[in-house]
Formats: C-alpha cells, sequence, structure tokens
C-alpha cells in the first residue's frame, strides 16, 4: 500500500492523540461535543476533506491543551456571583496561556491565530457599536486589544481601534486611561492566580470609577439646588431690571447644569449596566463558538472517525545494564543473516536501472548495432530507485499465554521466541539507511500501565536487548492499546511510510476497537502486519489484511523474513 500523506487526517484519533502526547495532553475524539474537564480534551470527528474543519480542530486544540498545561483550575473562581469579573479573567487567562504555549510551541501561535483571521473575513467578529451593552464593548476591547498587541495577532487591530472608539463614548476617559494602564501588565502574568487578581483589580476600578461619578453627580446636584434658589429669587423681583437679568442669568445656568447631569446620569448607568451584566449580556466566548461551529460540522464526518476506546497509559521499563548481552548473542548470527539479504532486496531496488531511449546524451556501445536495423533506442537513461524512507514499530503481545511453550517438550515459550525475532529484525532493519525502528509491549508490566515502551525511535538495538530481559508475561490481551501506542510512535517520526508489526498469539480482548484501529490504518496509508504465534492464532488472520500464522521458531523466522521482504521493497 502507497502512504498517501493527503490521507493523515481520516486518522484523526491517531493524529489528534499524538498531538495530545506532544503537548502533553490527553485527548478523546468521540460524541458530538467539544469541550475540556482540565485533563482530557474532547473534540467530536470531522470531515477529513475539509481544510476549514481542519483548522477548527487543530486551533481549539491548541488553545485548549494551553488550558490543560498551564491553567491552574483551583485559581479559577467557581460559581462566581460577578459574571462580569469572570469573562474579564477569560479573556485575560487566555491570552496568558496561548503566550505560554507558544515558548515550546511556537507553532500553535499561527493555528490559533487563523481562527480569528477567518472568523473576521467572514462577518463572524465585529467591531461593537456606540449603543451596544457596554458589557460587550468593554469585552470586545478587552479581547482585541490584548490579542493585537501581546499575542501579534494582528488581523485583530482594526477592530481593537474600531472598539477603543466605542469605549471611549461609552465610559470617562479617565476610566479607559486607567484600563490601559491596568492592562500593561498582562504581558508579565506568571500564574492564574495573577490573571485571576488583575481581573479582580480592574474589577475594582470600574467600581472606583462609578463611586467617582456618584460623588461627581451629588456635588452636581447640590450646586443646582443652590442655582434654583438664586433663579426663584430673581423671578420675584419683577420690578427691577438688575433682577431680571440675574434671573436669566440664573435660568442658563440651570440648564447647563441639566445637561451635565444628563451626561454624568450616562456615564453611571453605562458601569452600573456593565457591573450588573448577566451572562446572557456578555458575548459568548469565542473557542465556545468554535467548539459550537465543530459540533455543527461533525454531522458531516462519516460514522467510524470517532473513537472513545481512550489513550493508553505508558510505562517505562528501566534497561539494565548490559543484562541483553546474552540475548544479543542468540540472535546476532540471525540478525546478521536478515541485514545481508535485507541489503540485497534494498540494492536491487535502490540501484539505478538502465533503460534504451531514442534520444539522450549517452549512447549505449552494445546497442549501437541497433542502427543498422533501423531502430533508434540506441540512446541508454538511468532512473534511480525509491530509496526506503519507512518507521517501523513493533508492538509485542506479553500476554500471559505467552508464556506457552512452543512444543509440548520445549522450553522455549512463545515469548522467548517473538523476543529473538523482534530483536533480530531490529538490529538487521537498524543497518539499512532511511529505516526507523522502535518497539513496544502490551498489556503493560504494572497495573497502572497498558503499555510497556521497549524501544523509543531512534534508539539503538542494544537498548532493546537490555529491556527485553525484564519484559514478563501477565495479564489479558489489551492489543488496541498496543496498536493505539504503536500508532501514535509511527505519526510522530517524519518518514512517511509508516509499517506497524503486532506479535501476538491470540484473540484480542476488545476485537471491535482493534478493527476500528484498523479501518484508520487503511485511509491513512500506515501499513499493518499480524504475525500469529502457536496454533490458537489464526484468529489474527481475520484481523489484519496482511498476517501469518507460524507454529514454531523456524517459520516465524521465515514468515517474518517473508513479510519484511516484501514491505521494504519501494511502494
Amino acid at each position: 500500500m502507497k502512504y498517501n500523506p493527503n490521507c493523515v487526517m481520516n486518522a484523526l484519533p491517531i493524529v489528534a492523540t499524538s498531538l495530545g502526547n506532544k503537548f502533553g495532553v490527553k485527548i478523546r475524539v468521540c460524541g458530538s461535543d467539544a469541550y475540556t474537564d482540565g485533563e482530557t480534551i474532547t473534540i467530536p470527528a470531522f470531515d477529513p476533506k475539509s481544510k476549514k474543519e481542519a483548522e477548527l480542530v487543530w486551533g481549539y486544540l491548541a488553545h485548549e491543551a494551553a488550558h490543560v498545561r498551564y491553567t491552574d483550575w483551583k485559581a479559577v473562581p467557581a460559581n462566581s456571583k460577578s459574571p462580569i469579573l469572570q469573562h474579564i479573567l477569560n479573556i485575560i487567562e487566555d491570552v496568558r496561556i496561548e503566550k505560554e504555549m507558544a515558548k515550546p510551541f511556537p507553532g500553535t501561535r499561527n493555528t490559533i491565530t487563523k481562527l480569528f483571521e477567518d472568523f473576521v473575513l467572514s462577518g463572524k467578529m465585529e467591531a461593537p457599536k456606540p449603543d451596544d451593552h457596554p458589557a460587550a464593548i468593554l469585552s470586545s476591547y478587552l479581547l482585541t486589544h490584548l490579542r493585537s498587541t501581546v499575542l501579534a495577532q494582528a488581523c485583530l487591530e482594526p477592530l481593537a481601534e474600531l472598539s477603543r472608539d466605542a469605549l471611549e463614548s461609552c465610559f470617562t476617559a479617565g476610566m479607559v486611561v486607567r484600563l490601559d494602564v491596568l492592562l500593561e501588565q498582562v504581558e508579565r502574568l506568571a500564574s492564574t492566580g495573577e490573571a485571576r487578581d488583575l481581573a479582580k483589580r480592574i474589577l475594582k476600578m470600574i467600581k472606583d470609577d462609578l463611586k467617582q461619578q456618584a460623588q461627581q453627580s451629588n456635588q452636581a446636584g447640590q450646586n443646582d439646588q443652590s442655582g434654583n434658589q438664586g433663579n426663584q429669587a430673581g423671578q420675584s423681583d419683577q420690578s427691577g431690571s438688575q433682577g431680571n437679568q440675574a434671573g436669566q442669568n440664573d435660568q442658563s445656568g440651570s440648564q447647563g447644569n441639566q445637561d451635565g447631569q444628563n451626561d454624568q446620569s450616562g456615564l453611571e448607568n453605562a458601569i452600573r449596566e456593565l457591573l450588573s451584566a448577566d451572562k446572557g449580556a456578555l458575548p459568548e466566548d469565542f473557542f465556545s463558538r468554535i467548539a459550537d461551529e465543530m459540533i455543527s460540522k461533525s454531522e458531516n464526518a462519516p460514522d467510524d472517525l470517532a473513537y472513545d476506546y481512550g489513550s493508553p497509559k505508558v510505562g517505562i521499563l528501566p534497561a539494565g545494564r548490559n543484562t541483553g548481552s546474552d540475548l544479543l548473542k542468540k540472535v546476532r548470527s540471525e540478525s546478521a543473516k536478515l541485514s545481508a539479504q535485507l541489503h540485497g532486496i534494498i540494492q536491487a531496488e535502490t540501484m539505478s536501472k538502465a533503460r534504451s531511449a531514442s534520444s539522450g546524451r549517452r549512447l549505449s556501445g552494445p546497442r549501437l548495432t541497433r542502427i543498422l536495423t533501423g531502430d533508434s533506442r540506441v540512446f541508454e537513461r538511468r532512473s534511480e530507485g525509491i530509496k526506503p524512507n519507512a518507521a517501523v514499530h513493533f508492538s509485542l503481545d506479553v500476554s500471559g499465554s505467552m508464556s506457552n511453550k512452543v512444543t509440548s517438550d520445549s522450553m522455549v515459550t512463545l515469548l522467548d521466541v517473538a523476543k529473538e525475532c523482534l530483536l533480530a529484525l531490529s538490529i538487521a532493519l537498524e543497518r539499512i539507511p532511511g529505516v526507523n525502528i522502535g518497539s513496544s509491549s502490551f498489556p503493560g508490566q504494572f497495573y497502572e500501565h497498558n503499555v510497556n515502551c521497549i524501544m523509543p525511535h531512534g534508539q539503538s538495538s542494544k537498548m532493546a536487548a537490555d529491556v527485553l530481559t525484564r519484559v514478563h508475561t501477565s495479564g489479558c490481551t489489551p492489543m488496541h492499546y498496543g496498536m493505539w501506542h504503536g500508532l501514535q510512535q509511527l505519526m510522530l517520526q517524519p518518514e512517511p511510510r509508516k509499517i506497524l508489526f503486532i506479535i501476538t498469539d491470540g484473540e484480542p480482548d476488545d476485537p471491535d476497537a482493534v478493527h476500528s484501529l484498523v479501518k484508520r490504518c487503511a485511509r491513512s496509508g500506515i501499513e499493518l502486519v499480524g504475525i500469529g504465534i502457536g496454533q490458537y492464532a489464526s484468529y489474527v488472520k481475520t484481523l489484519f489484511p496482511v498476517a501469518e500464522v507460524v507454529l514454531d521458531v523456524t517459520q516465524l523466522k521465515k514468515v517474518m523474513f517473508n513479510i519484511s521482504k516484501s514491505l521494504l521493497k519501494a511502494a
């Protein structure tokens, strides 16, 4: 099967979980909802043919992964009595965590920015109008101003300017200036607690401004009352022209005071509306809107894209120092034979091949006699063979039944044979340029782990030998966890061709989960090979597109070699 990089999106759960491993978070692809519980990110499946939907998912994952990594949920007030405080905190914390996320993962900055660019260009995100709810105006300014300045999201700069104009028309110039001073601290926030404290200071500043406006209104009312008394005195003195003139002046002053009170009252009302805003008056969180779009579009996704079996818990077995030397000696001869044979296969596939042509720059001496018969194909052209560029992962079943003997009169177990075969192939393959080997086992050696890492990709097979001496049989056969881990590791490798070997002796605990993963691999171009060991292993042929069953060690090695030979040929 040829690996098609365009089909990788069809393996959404595999890619998403690999991304989760990279970010250090857990990701589930299932159901028709998108949310984060503080530890795990859940997303719905989407249409793999839609680039827009893919951008939604990756942007959402990058943002929510930042929450899981950097947000201290204990510092976030639960069931806050002030919706506006919670709203301000959410905006500030979003900016803070995305800034932190971009340090180890710079690509997340562009991934998230793309979401905002699409919303702005499509008109789904607009600047507020001066007569909008004060809470909506403040929210828009906080969002666009902080993201355009702290996160350098240039697409929001025009909206930030328009939002500021609306803010200045709604609140006092002094309040806007004090707000900007406080927002300068966002760049230096180091924790969720600090973000919460800043949100509280912003809210306190707004409340202080309201008190100041109230005091000014009271003072203006007292001044107006004094003016009204003077006005009444002026109106009662109708006989003297000087009294009339004074009354007219007092009436003008009263009108000016009334206008000022109206302006003052409008400012106070705006702040009161802001502070009393409920969730219905506040704009929906931007990433909640992204989640809603993902959910609405998930209806178009194929039914079998979701995967809800969870992610495997991976354990690391410490490698003993030189404990694998005996195992290395056992497989040295076999690995040398395999290496020589595989090198011959690869050389035959990668060497330049000559062919006849009617034109070219190089004449072929042996073909010159063709001219006598009118055949003009006397030139030689060479085409380069395709070199192997593959990542190969071995997933080894170490369930309890692998402790069975190969034959009734033998002391060698199925696991002994499988270990030697895995190590011999690993050593042989790692000598071939362009082949990247890794291996793992299932179930894990301890109850809290589903999988154990034997050899990470890019490491020496000597390490695998030292670790294999610590691998023992136990438990059942959680094959889907072993496959899931192997697929995750393959998706993280740069090689375009990816091959997963599953070495097992029996039926998996969850056949449906295995079948689901097999379908994903078929869509994504990942090649699967099943190796069944023992007389009860024929079930493996119902699981994998390429599968063989062996009954003893000689058959196992022959079958493994034949399959490796066919897969390693350039596609």
